[in-house]
């Protein structure tokens, strides 16, 4: 059986690295989400790029609400009129894409039970019919 010590050290050995085009907001999400999801079994090498995704999407989230909190929901359009903020519009669509990437890496409450779930052991799971005989499911007809 291995140790703790040397599964912990396969984890950091299979991290990915994050990648260089990331800015500091995605390069630190990157660096709190990464040692979690390797921990959980729910990372590999493969999914550096989609990881990547992930971070830069919540680092143009993160930029949109600032600028959100800034200028408020309802901003003049060049010509007067009241107009909904863009940056409302990127916050939002950028949380729907979010949602998917947290699903994805199992990073919602609803995810990481389904994800739970199919970890589970198999001797946890009760076995259907398990005292009936091979034919106790079929029919006499006649």
């Amino acid at each position: 059986m291995k140790s703790k010590q040397t599964n912990r050290a396969a984890v950091i050995a299979n991290t990915p690295a994050c990648p260089p085009h990331l800015d500091q907001e995605a390069a630190a999400e990157w660096d709190r989400i990464v040692p979690e999801l390797c921990e959980r079994g729910l990372l590999h090498g493969v999914d550096r790029s989609a990881l990547s995704g992930y971070c830069a999407c919540w680092s143009r989230w993160v930029k949109a609400e600032q600028k959100l909190a800034e200028t408020g929901l309802v901003v003049k359009s060049p010509v007067g009129f009241a107009v909904v903020s863009p940056y409302f519009l990127i916050a939002s669509r950028t949380l729907d894409q979010l949602g998917r990437f947290l699903r994805e890496f199992g990073m919602s409450p609803a995810a990481r039970k389904r994800i739970d779930k199919q970890l589970a052991p198999a001797q946890d799971k009760p076995k259907a019919n398990a005292r009936r005989g091979p034919l106790s499911g079929l029919k006499v007809i006649g």
